[in-house]
C-alpha cells in the first residue's frame, strides 16, 4: 500500500510538471445527521490526505441551513478528523449549480475547464439505504481522481448516490 502511494505521488508530481493542469475540486455534499455521511467520512479523510498535495482540493458542502450551522459543521469535522473546508450553502446556490440531490454525493470538477468529470458515490459501500456491503469492491471517487492524475480517461463518470435526500429550499 505504501509503495503504491509513493509511486502515485512520484508519478503524479512528474505528470504535473509536464501537463499544465490547474487542479481538481471534489465537492462533497454532506449532512451532519446522515448516517451514510458519517460512515464515509473516514474514507474522505484518507482521500484528502492522499491527494491534497496533487492539486486535488476537497470541499465539504452542507446544503441544509435549517440543520447545519458553523458550529455543527466544525463539530462534524472535528469528530471525523476532516481537514478540508466545510461550508454551508446559504440559498443552496452551489447545490443547485452542481445539481446535487443526495448526501453524501460527490461532484468532481476540473478547475481549468470547469467540466464535471465525475458525480455520484464515493464507493460502493452502500448498495442501497440500510444495505451496507461487508466488502467495498468499487472505489469510484478514488478511481476518478487517479485517472485524472495520470491523464487517463475516467471510465465511470456517473453513479447514483445513496443517502439522504437534500431538501430543496423554496
Amino acid at each position: 500500500m505504501r509503495f503504491r502511494l509513493l509511486f502515485i505521488f512520484i508519478f503524479a508530481i512528474s505528470a504535473q510538471t509536464f501537463a499544465d493542469k490547474k487542479g481538481l475540486t471534489v465537492y462533497i455534499f454532506l449532512a451532519e445527521t446522515c448516517p451514510i455521511c458519517q460512515s464515509v467520512s473516514i474514507e474522505l479523510k484518507k482521500l484528502d490526505g492522499q491527494y491534497s498535495q496533487l492539486d486535488v482540493k476537497f470541499v465539504g458542502i452542507f446544503p441544509d441551513n435549517a440543520l447545519s450551522n458553523e458550529k455543527t459543521r466544525m463539530a462534524f469535522g472535528k469528530k471525523y478528523g476532516l481537514r478540508f473546508p466545510l461550508n454551508g450553502d446559504s440559498g443552496q446556490v452551489i447545490t443547485k449549480k452542481l445539481q446535487a440531490e443526495i448526501t453524501p454525493e460527490v461532484v468532481v470538477e476540473d478547475d481549468e475547464t470547469h467540466t464535471i468529470l465525475y458525480r455520484g458515490k464515493i464507493d460502493n459501500s452502500f448498495a442501497s439505504l440500510g444495505k451496507r456491503r461487508t466488502v467495498v469492491t468499487e472505489h469510484y471517487l478514488r478511481d476518478a481522481i487517479e485517472s485524472w492524475v495520470f491523464g487517463k480517461k475516467i471510465l465511470i463518470s456517473k453513479t447514483k448516490a445513496v443517502g439522504c435526500i437534500i431538501q430543496k429550499n423554496p
